[in-house]
């Protein structure tokens, strides 16, 4: 049972960061900066750039959010400079396809 909950948890991580859109050239890098100086914004700008994406902006800018309300924490800006370093990996992918 807990095995399953484990399974589960990780599979929605995964959907999560499965989420994140992939950012043109130097976007990606002004993102992450932003995300950086004020945690979750550049993820939710990322989240409007979701190309008609209902669910991807919808969970993006949940994520922007709570990484925002959570800074407070540090936690969230953690959490915020990890995501917007995944955003300028995806951006990276841009240039391969």
């Amino acid at each position: 049972m807990a095995k399953e909950a484990k399974t589960d948890a990780k599979g929605k991580w995964q959907e999560w960061k499965d989420g994140i859109p992939k950012i043109a050239p130097m976007m990606h890098f002004v993102l992450f900066l932003c995300n950086l100086m004020i945690p979750g914004l550049g993820t939710m700008i990322a989240a409007s750039k979701c190309c008609n994406k209902e669910k991807c902006i919808c969970m993006q800018a949940v994520i922007g959010i709570l990484q925002l309300i959570t800074a407070w924490f540090f936690i969230g800006w953690i959490w915020s400079a990890y995501w917007g370093y995944l955003i300028l990996l995806k951006g990276e992918d841009w240039y391969t396809g």
